[in-house]
This record gives structure tokens, C-alpha cells and sequence, in this order.
């Protein structure tokens, strides 16, 4: 899959949907917060400021201002009815439209929740390149959710990662990393820290 096909399945999910976690193709609710929950688990956001690299309709940032205090929230997004949609709901909240490996700025922390499980041309060296990136706008903290290659149920236009290469992408960065691949069968996620 390429940007241009990405964005095009996020407009459609955007405009086709009103729930939160079906246009962002999460299965359920309460898989969303889980995700979000892991996110989080290991960092304090409160007075920080957070980019949400993937936002889709911005609902982390009510994650986030509910469990904790003055987040300050910026959110990207490739897709422009996702952007549209995030700055109607959460009028708030910062929504930028672009590119995840070409957004810039100093965060104190970067969120991804699933935004690098669609199957991409030439995926190691994408997921590589996105991590690092991130990791390179953070000034405290890094947390990302991945697909894990344990799921049992598969879908072609997802990619399922080894968390060991994902796990050594990160302590190439940093080796400050934490590992949880205990809230979901299907999902884990990595916590890089700068020190």
C-alpha cells in the first residue's frame, strides 16, 4: 500500500462512520482505550506536550486530557476528512494534515496508536525510518502499539510485526526501551525513553 491509497481508505472511513474506533478501524471501543491505556502505562504526560502521530479523529486526545492534566495536544494525520473530523470534535486540539515522516517540531512525548500496522511498500525500511523519526521529535518519551505476529485472525493489507525487530530497531535508538506485549494477544507495544 502507498500514502495515496492510505489516505484514501481513512477519507472514506472518516465520512462513512461515527464511532470513533470503527473510523479508525479498530475493532471494538474498548480495544481503542486499550491501546491507548498501554500508550501510556509507563509515561506522565501531564504538562507535556504530545504529538499523536497517526491521530485519525483526535480521540486520544480525550484520552489524554482525561487521565491527565494541561496536555498540551498536537495531532497529525495524512488523511484530510480524519483532520477535518478531529478539528470538529476536539476544537481544542492542534490537528495538523500530513505526512508522519514529514512532520517537525520538539515534543516532549510521541504517541502512535496503529498507525504503522498498514502493510506499506517496502515495510522495513518505512517502520525503520518512522520510529526513528518519531524517536527524533521526542525530547522525554516514545510509545508506540504494533500489531504483534502472535495474532491469530490476519489481514492482508496489515502488517504484523516480530517484536523482536521491533524491539531491536529501538535499543538501536535508545537503551532505554520497555516491552508490554501483556494487554493483548494480537498487540504490543514499545516505550523508548531518552534517558
Amino acid at each position: 500500500m502507498n500514502l495515496e491509497r492510505l489516505r484514501a481508505i481513512y477519507d472514506g472511513l472518516a465520512t462513512q462512520h461515527h464511532d470513533s474506533h470503527r473510523r479508525c478501524a479498530w475493532s471494538t471501543a474498548e480495544g481503542q482505550e486499550t491501546r491507548f491505556l498501554a500508550l501510556t502505562t509507563h509515561i506522565n504526560v501531564s504538562g507535556a506536550l504530545v504529538l499523536d502521530a497517526g491521530c485519525g479523529d483526535g480521540a486520544l486526545s480525550d484520552y489524554l486530557t482525561t487521565h491527565f492534566e494541561n496536555v498540551r495536544y498536537v495531532g497529525v494525520d495524512c488523511s484530510a476528512e480524519m483532520i477535518n473530523v478531529a478539528r470538529k470534535e476536539h476544537p481544542e486540539s492542534l490537528f495538523i494534515e500530513d505526512d508522519l515522516l514529514q512532520v517537525q517540531g520538539d515534543y516532549d512525548y510521541v504517541l502512535c496508536c496503529g498507525a504503522l500496522n498498514h502493510a506499506m511498500e517496502n515495510h522495513e525500511v518505512f517502520v525503520r525510518n518512522a520510529i526513528t523519526h518519531m524517536f527524533n521529535l521526542a525530547q522525554v518519551a516514545v510509545s508506540i502499539c504494533f500489531l504483534s505476529d502472535n495474532a491469530k485472525e490476519r489481514f492482508d493489507w496489515l502488517y504484523y510485526y516480530n517484536p523482536n525487530m521491533v524491539f531491536n530497531i529501538a535499543r538501536e535508538l535508545t537503551p532505554y526501551v520497555v516491552y508490554n506485549h501483556t494487554y493483548a494477544d494480537n498487540d504490543f507495544c514499545i516505550t523508548m525513553f531518552r534517558r
